[in-house]
């Protein structure tokens, strides 16, 4: 079983010095293997994923950040039922990006109403990623969308700066939301 301080580093700039701030991780609520992570370094910001625990990576943000060099990414998300599904929100832009096909193309750019800190695909979504639940924390408040990030709503007002949701097979979820400045 692997130690928690066994690593392995993102990129070859890694090694060389060039370190980089993780702001985010994810791992798929149905394959451990399949984690994603979203990064900061002097320069921007990127997103990398792995389906071998993290011995090999690839880089899945470098289109969108090449068109926008000042994206600021921030966080991510998987579909609990679709594994190429992935989300990435953006602090900068307010934009939840949307690929189906494990981050090669990012087609579908949505906003939620604020900046994006946290995603979180509910885990009853169904196998169709455009009904898919999704709730995001911003600079606005907690947005809730039902149809994948087509369109939000906001239950709360504030800026939120982190969020967890408590979801049981049945029942109701539980929010709990950081509100800065409250």
């Amino acid at each position: 079983a692997p130690r928690f301080w066994d690593y392995s580093r993102l990129a070859r700039a890694n090694a060389y010095g060039e370190q980089c701030a993780v702001l985010g991780i994810a791992v798929h609520p149905a394959d451990e293997h399949n984690i994603l992570v979203v990064t900061r370094r002097v320069g921007g910001s990127s997103a990398f994923r792995t389906l071998d625990d993290g011995h090999s990576w690839k880089a899945i943000a470098d289109d969108l950040t090449r068109a926008n060099p000042q994206l600021d990414l921030a966080c991510a998300a998987a579909h609990p039922l679709l594994p190429n599904v992935i989300y990435l929100g953006a602090r900068g832009g307010q934009r939840v990006f949307v690929s189906a096909d494990g981050g090669a193309t990012w087609p579908l750019q949505r906003d939620p109403g604020g900046r994006v800190t946290r995603l979180i695909v509910d885990r009853n979504s169904g196998a169709d990623w455009h009904t898919a639940t999704l709730y995001a924390a911003t600079s606005s408040g907690v947005a809730t969308s039902v149809d994948g990030g087509d369109t939000w709503t906001m239950a709360a007002i504030g800026e939120v700066t982190s969020l967890v949701v408590y979801m049981p097979i049945a029942g109701p979820r539980k929010f709990y939301a950081g509100v800065y400045g409250k």
